[in-house]
């Protein structure tokens, strides 16, 4: 018989393990190896690291992602509430700006045509689905050319 080594790792909750393998950041949730002591058998921490597919390099660009994801939702978060107290079917005063993020229908249009929705273009965006909306108000906040915080000039301070 040989001797069976157990390591332990420490790995982010919501991160499949083949992509958080070795990833030291996030709240931890364990990754358990077993690996067998003997000729050719790998080191137990790199055995784990190896079964759970990943590796630094990608556990790292996973979390960055998720990050980067976590903030834009937040971003968006605020400029919602901040415009609409959170509702959907917001209209201005004047009646120009609408929805919870108060798109004017040519904004609404332009960034749809730019994500790739014709089908919400011509749409009044208080009528677009609360998803539709998010998208298109994250697409404008983190992809669109000229797009950005400048679109909420006031809600978008500090952000």
């Amino acid at each position: 018989g040989g001797v069976l080594v157990v390591a332990l790792l420490q790995v982010p909750t919501g991160v499949p393990p083949d992509v958080a393998a070795g990833s030291a950041t996030g709240d931890p949730a364990p990754v358990v190896a077993a690996t067998p002591v003997g000729a050719g058998a790998p080191p137990p921490v790199e055995a784990a690291r190896a079964e759970a597919g990943g590796g630094w390099p990608r556990a790292q660009a996973a979390s960055a992602r998720a990050r980067a994801e976590v903030a834009a939702a937040q971003r968006l978060a605020a400029i919602r509430q901040c415009e609409s107290g959170g509702d959907y079917m917001a209209v201005s005063p004047s009646g120009r700006y609408r929805g919870a993020y108060q798109f004017a229908r040519s904004t609404w249009d332009a960034v749809a045509a730019d994500a790739d929705r014709p089908d919400l273009v011509g749409i009044d965006p208080i009528w677009a689905a609360p998803a539709d909306q998010d998208a298109l108000a994250g697409h404008l906040l983190e992809r669109m050319p000229g797009g950005g915080l400048r679109h909420w000039p006031v809600c978008g301070q500090g952000l």
